[in-house]
This record gives structure tokens, sequence and C-alpha cells, in this order.
């Protein structure tokens, strides 16, 4: 399907999935350049031909006439887009998908209750983390009850991410509910979730206070001792697990 050399330009290909009642058409505009778009709304082999008159295939002219609303999708998907770097394409459609049904529920929700936050600009970040919370919060407790092989970090990690939830900073906005504000006479608009920003102290760099060495050698570090807060260099430092770290403390 993606081998288009050698294709006139100016025809177009379709591929038809009876189970799903999908398309797949390719489209050559130009030499060496292929247009290639799936389709659920269009399930006829007429869709997909080019005709004497007709320069594009139908859904090649749906698409243009609606790419408006495309280009407006991706532009707002832009705004709170979230995703590691990865070269496995199946990741990034996923994670697509996943941005795509977040803002497509907003949308349905705010078509429903147009009313709350009308004059919040970040009614959707707000909805969004709250969405955010309703996922995470059930996976996180599973697998807290039925997962006792994790490490001792992981299970922290845990407890952490649940205390955050679980704090009243975090329960400042009230989900969304069936019911707007302003049907049950409260006319005081709901305060905004404060942000939470972290400050992350500089660290020091100062020679190694164990190494002996002329002046001229220097080595630099910043980890300290956790006992003597001595700064040490990687040779007169240990690496020690939390599970050897306890065990050694116990014993």
């Amino acid at each position: 399907i993606r081998d288009i050399r050698g294709i006139r330009v100016g025809s177009s290909n379709s591929w038809f999935n009876p189970e799903s009642r999908s398309m797949v058409t390719r489209f050559v505009p130009k030499q060496n350049r292929g247009v290639f778009i799936i389709s659920s709304g269009h399930y006829s082999q007429e869709d997909g031909e080019v005709s004497s008159d007709i320069t594009k295939p139908a859904v090649v002219r749906k698409y243009n006439n609606t790419m408006y609303g495309v280009d407006m999708v991706d532009e707002m998907l832009a705004t709170y887009y979230a995703i590691f770097p990865t070269r496995r394409w199946p990741v990034r459609v996923f994670f697509h998908l996943v941005h795509t049904v977040a803002y497509n529920a907003f949308v349905l929700f705010t078509l429903k209750f147009p009313n709350w936050r009308k004059k919040d600009c970040s009614k959707r970040l707000i909805a969004l983390r709250q969405l955010i919370d309703l996922l995470i919060i059930p996976q996180v407790q599973r697998r807290k009850q039925h997962s006792s092989s994790e490490q001792l970090q992981v299970r922290r990690s845990w407890d952490i991410v649940l205390n955050v939830f679980a704090s009243p900073v975090h329960n400042v906005l009230p989900l969304p509910r069936a019911v707007p504000d302003e049907q049950e006479g409260n006319t005081n608009p709901q305060p905004r979730r404060p942000e939470i920003v972290q400050h992350q102290e500089r660290r020091m760099r100062k020679r190694c206070d164990i190494c002996v060495r002329p002046s001229t050698v220097r080595r630099i570090s910043q980890a300290k001792c956790c006992r003597c807060n001595r700064f040490i260099c990687n040779d007169h430092r240990y690496i020690w697990c939390d599970h050897c770290t306890e065990q050694r403390y116990v014993d």
C-alpha cells in the first residue's frame, strides 16, 4: 500500500474491511507523493474512485471541506500535550488517542453543561486534571492491594501519590456535578485550584573531604554523606539500596 513508485499521478485505490466497515484510500496528487486516509463513514467503491470530471475521491474532498476541524483539534491538543520521546509509532498513536478522547469528553461535557465555569479560562485544564485523578487513583489502589513484591521505593511512591490525592489542597475543586451551580442558586464562583510549584534547591559543589591529593588535583562533587554531610567523590562513597540500608540499621 505504501509503495507509490511508478503509480500514475491522479490515480487512487481503496481497500475495505468488512468487519469494522472502514475504508483505506490511497490518492497520488503528485509524483512520488501519496495521501492515505482511513474513514469509517465511507464504504463504497465510488467514494474512493477518481472519474474524468472529478479529480479527487469523495473521501479526500470530504476531508478537505472539514479539515478546519482537524486543524483546530490538533491546535487544542498541543496546548496540553504530554508524551515522552519514543520511536514506537503504536505508542505515539495510543497517546494521541488518549489526548483526543480526553478533549472530546471535555467538549461533550461543556455542551451539556454550558454554565460550568463559564468565565474561567482554565476550565479545560481543571477538567483534565480531575479526569487524570479519576483514572490514576483506582489503578494505584489496586496495585497497592494486590502487589506485595514491588520494590520499597515503588511502594513509597504509591503512598505519596495517594496522600497527594487525598490532601485538602488537591481537593479544593470538586468534581463536575450533574447540576450546575447556577441551578442551585449559588452564584459565587468556585475558587481556582492553586498551582503547586516545587522549587528545586540548587545543589552546591565542593571538593571531596576525604581525598588527600596535591592542590593541583581537584575533585569536585555534589554528593554528600547522609550522616556527616561531608562532600565525597565517587571513589569514596558506596551505594546502598533501601532494603540493605534498613537491614543494616536493624542489625
